[in-house]
C-alpha cells in the first residue's frame, strides 16, 4: 500500500507540519490517509537533495 499527500504551502504553514509530524513520531504513531502508522525505537532516517535546471526537491524518509 501506498499514500502520498501533496500540496504547496508557505515557509510557516511547512514548518507547522513539520513539527506536528515530529510530535505525533514522538508518541509512536501518526496517520496518513486513513491508515495509522505505528513507529518502532529505531528507523533509517535519509535525507535527499535533488537540483535540476529548473526544479529543486529535498526528500525525507523514514525506514524500517
Amino acid at each position: 500500500m501506498k499514500e502520498k499527500t501533496s500540496q504547496r504551502l508557505n515557509k510557516a504553514t511547512l514548518i507547522a507540519n513539520l513539527r506536528e509530524i515530529a510530535d505525533k513520531i514522538e508518541k509512536d504513531s501518526l496517520q496518513i490517509g486513513g491508515k495509522i502508522i505505528v513507529l518502532p525505537e529505531s528507523a533509517v532516517f535519509t535525507l535527499e537533495w535533488e537540483e535540476k535546471i529548473s526544479k529543486r526537491k529535498l526528500e525525507i524518509e523514514i525506514e524500517w
